[in-house]
């Protein structure tokens, strides 16, 4: 918790002047920021900046984020390490809809690459980690294949880096059940634990760490925030998950390159 709580008091200043730009746009033209829109969503992307800072403590190292969308993963990262790169594919439907080149420059996300190749990561230089944040399940949408990409992310990763994936949504999560009570599921493509592992393995990585997360949903931390605090609520939310593996929406992982 010291070390959530550490990174949560630096960030503080960061998610809630990200969560003040965003809410500066209209309701109607901001689809897809339901993520960063209220302190309680966003600082998921704290939790995981404490868990990257975990496994990566040099603050030399380069990280890229790949499918970065809105940057505010890149831009909690930026704090701790000088080489953050926000990798996007542009002119796809996702920015086509959502205007990333704007959001990048209302949030002030620096080191930004947009590519047009959704099968190919069009850098040269190989780097320390590479990030997958809610990215891995839309690669088919945006025209891209998934052993495709998850070979281009061990070819642009160094010997001895780390590959972190996490919001990867499990196929017997909440969502499974949402056309039972008529609601369409948000996520086409959910992951079972023996297809995310194998594709891991066939792609010659080492898994390292895997665990769930996410048994409340954003509208429900939205709710509860105003009576627990929202660190400790994803705090908990997050900790209970690792203990009721079978529950939470997501995966979290870390594997590295053979």
């Amino acid at each position: 918790m010291s070390d959530f709580r550490q990174t949560y008091e630096d960030l503080e200043p960061i998610i809630k002047d990200i969560v003040a730009k965003v809410r500066t746009v209209p309701p109607d033209q901001r689809p897809g920021t339901a993520h960063i829109d209220h302190i309680a969503c966003i600082m998921q992307y704290v939790f995981y900046t404490s868990f990257v800072r975990a496994w990566l403590p040099n603050s030399d190292a380069s990280i890229l984020d790949w499918g970065g969308q809105h940057g505010q993963v890149s831009l909690l990262l930026s704090r701790y390490y000088k080489n953050a790169t926000c990798y996007v594919l542009e002119g796809d439907e996702y920015d086509r809809n959502y205007g990333l080149s704007e959001w990048h420059r209302l949030l002030d996300v620096k080191g930004v690459v947009r590519a047009s190749d959704p099968k190919k990561i069009i850098l040269s230089q190989k780097f320390d980690a590479a990030i997958s944040s809610g990215v891995f399940e839309h690669v088919t949408e945006c025209g891209g294949d998934e052993r495709t990409s998850m070979e281009e992310l061990h070819r642009i990763i160094k010997p001895g880096g780390l590959l972190f994936l996490w919001n990867l949504p499990r196929y017997y999560g909440r969502e499974f059940f949402y056309p039972l009570v008529g609601r369409r599921a948000p996520h086409l493509r959910r992951f079972r634990k023996k297809e995310i592992v194998d594709l891991l393995h066939g792609s010659r990585f080492k898994i390292l760490y895997l665990s769930t997360h996410e048994i409340l949903p954003l509208k429900v931390l939205k709710v509860l925030s105003p009576i627990v605090a929202a660190d400790k609520l994803v705090y908990f939310d997050y900790r209970i998950s690792e203990r009721l593996s079978f529950l939470p929406q997501n995966f979290t992982i870390v594997a590295r390159p053979e």
